[in-house]
């Protein structure tokens, strides 16, 4: 009897441990050349290749979970996700997500859009305030826009927020429903593939660039969310020093988009 219990414990000791599995939300959205499918409907962009780069290191498998923007906030919130990427730092989001400096994806820079048979009559006149007194504006619902942004919406000044991402955004300024939409400063590249023209009608506002937002894979706070983000953090910043990483940056063309204290040496 006793060998049979010490044969069951050998046996058991001798089976794998099952891997860690990091269950990752994003957006379900074309976000070029951060988020996306592929021509063969394969998931890629630089920040899915870091994650699973950054989870292979650890040992951990990592399965890739897209839904509506709101939806993946409220996942990470109700603790039915271990993270979600591509979200900027807020007071309210710092309720329920763990955002650590080490786990930056990328720093996205905010700037306007006007309609290009406006561009002449349209023009940056900080501070922005003044601008959202006069013109309608609009931007991506559940977005973070840069502190300046954020003050003036939370100071009463009008802010459209009927689109879901920032491809709608701009049909929205096309069809003459806002006249300044504030989106990422790249967003022109990143909603083409939808909006193969966006360029013949929309064009950004000279000067109108604001201070650099940190986007984050963050992490749920509860259970051991943030243990988690630490191991991460840990992983990405010695993952980083590899040729990897240079390689990625490369790869999608997001040079200006490193944090820069991330940028290789």
């Amino acid at each position: 009897m006793r060998r049979l219990l010490w044969l069951a414990v050998l046996c058991s000791l001798a089976l794998p441990v099952p891997a860690q599995t990091l269950l990752v939300a994003m957006e379900e959205a074309d976000n070029r050349p951060f988020e996306y499918l592929d021509d063969q409907g394969n998931l890629t962009g630089f920040h899915t290749e870091i994650v699973r780069a950054v989870a292979k290191a650890l040992g951990w498998e990592v399965s890739f979970l897209r839904m509506p923007w709101g939806r993946a906030q409220l996942s990470l919130a109700n603790g039915k996700v271990d993270a979600v990427t591509y979200m900027g730092k807020t007071a309210e989001r710092m309720k329920y997500a763990v955002f650590l400096d080490g786990n930056q994806l990328d720093v996205e820079r905010v700037t306007l859009f006007v309609r290009r048979e406006d561009a002449a009559r349209i023009r940056y006149m900080p501070p922005v305030t003044s601008m959202m007194k006069r013109w309608r504006f609009g931007a991506p619902h559940g977005y973070f826009l840069g502190q300046e942004i954020s003050d003036a919406v939370a100071a009463g000044l009008p802010l459209d927020q009927h689109a879901q991402n920032q491809a709608q955004l701009f049909g929205m300024l096309v069809a003459h429903r806002i006249d300044v939409a504030v989106a990422e400063k790249l967003a022109l590249q990143l909603v083409e593939p939808e909006m193969p023209d966006v360029a013949a009608h929309v064009a950004p506002v000279t000067g109108a660039v604001f201070s650099g937002n940190p986007m984050y894979i963050a992490f749920r706070n509860k259970g051991d969310g943030p243990q988690l983000a630490k191991q991460f953090a840990a992983a990405y910043a010695k993952w980083r020093r590899g040729d990897v990483y240079p390689w990625l940056i490369a790869r999608f063309k997001v040079y200006e988009r490193v944090p820069d204290s991330f940028i290789p040496k």
